[in-house]
């Protein structure tokens, strides 16, 4: 095990390592192994494609300090006993020697601390999976991140199928232990999107949406990130399918974009106390909430990292009735701009 270890901004704030004020707090410990990632994604400032450019302390937009691993591990043991942290996230930046690295660390966390430990790290041999769990981990991430076998190969650099068949082999083989990313706002539809997300409902695979973010010294740092609007019918639709109440099928899509989720789907949506307040929280593993990790404080919320406030579950409410109105309409809304205004004006339109 290295001598030294990266965790979050936030983490570190938590653990008492430094001393910054957070705007959220996170109830997950997130770690960082290994730097400058062999892969090209052309999102990721540890790619191949960002080296020399961009700063290699970030991961997305978030800055991952270095300190001593064992100083980590004893500040992990109080914030777990004090109930601060639930769980702990190990990210695996892909360079040489990593993976071996990871495996250790697993085992001496969950040798150290009693909350679960989840990695995760791009998809590749199940037999890295099978060490993981073997070491004590209690769940796995193994990323798509990219929605459709194109724009995979333009920008992560590799194959989707594979990608995809490993993850596929992985949930097949420990059911309900198996995760994957999905990064909105890459160039893909919202079709694209929730076809992906169907398939990996049906193979028991849990989907963690998030918002695309462009980072300075990356190959698509001048992107912007997606419509809010694309994002919350995505985020309701993926809540939907994982509780069963919604299949792909059910969506009738215009040009990519879904018009029509069905009227059951949307009697969920706005009679069940609750559902809009949850399906837009951080998705991912339990207890993973990454604050800030697509946003920046202030900014607009892709995902919540707390329990919404009464308000904002009631502009939230409100501009979802918007968008499906005007989407059922055939009017365009993919403006973010006075959200709060329009939301209010449209509280109590469903």
């Amino acid at each position: 095990m290295s001598d030294k270890i990266r965790v979050s901004f936030g983490t570190a704030s938590v653990l008492g390592l430094s001393t910054s004020r957070l705007d959220a707090v996170p109830t997950c410990a997130y770690l960082m192994v290994g730097e400058r990632c062999v892969f090209p994604c052309s999102f990721c400032p540890q790619s191949t494609r960002s080296a020399g450019r961009a700063d290699p302390r970030m991961l997305s937009r978030v800055i991952w300090p270095e300190y001593e691993t064992n100083a980590v591990l004893e500040r992990l043991k109080t914030a777990c006993t004090k109930g601060l942290i639930r769980r702990v996230c190990i990210q695996s930046v892909e360079s040489p020697g990593t993976r071996l690295l990871v495996m250790d660390l697993v085992e001496k966390l969950h040798d150290a601390l009693t909350v679960p430990i989840s990695v995760s790290l791009s998809p590749g041999s199940l037999s890295d999976v099978r060490e993981i769990f073997a070491r004590g981990g209690a769940r796995v991430g193994l990323p798509l991140d990219v929605a459709t076998p194109g724009l995979y190969a333009r920008i992560k650099g590799g194959a989707f199928g594979a990608a995809k068949r490993a993850i596929l082999k992985a949930s097949e083989e420990f059911p309900g232990r198996i995760s994957t990313h999905l990064i909105i706002g890459l160039g893909e539809t919202e079709e694209d999107a929730l076809r992906l997300v169907q398939e990996m409902v049906d193979a028991g695979v849990k989907t963690a949406l998030f918002a695309f973010t462009p980072v300075r010294g990356t190959p698509l740092e001048n992107m912007k990130q997606p419509p809010l609007d694309m994002y919350r019918m995505i985020q309701v639709s993926r809540a939907l399918m994982e509780a069963k109440k919604l299949r792909v099928s059910d969506i009738t899509f215009r040009d990519g974009r879904a018009i029509d989720l069905g009227d059951a789907a949307l009697r969920v949506i706005f009679e069940d106390d609750g559902f809009i307040a949850s399906a837009l929280r951080t998705s991912g593993c339990p207890d993973c909430n990454r604050p800030f990790y697509n946003e920046r404080p202030g900014g607009v919320m892709y995902n919540f990292p707390r329990p919404l406030a009464p308000r904002e579950e009631r502009e939230e409410r409100g501009f979802l009735a918007r968008v499906i109105r005007e989407r059922a309409a055939g009017c365009s809304c993919e403006t973010q701009s006075n959200h709060a205004a329009q939301c209010d004006r449209e509280a109590q339109c469903i």
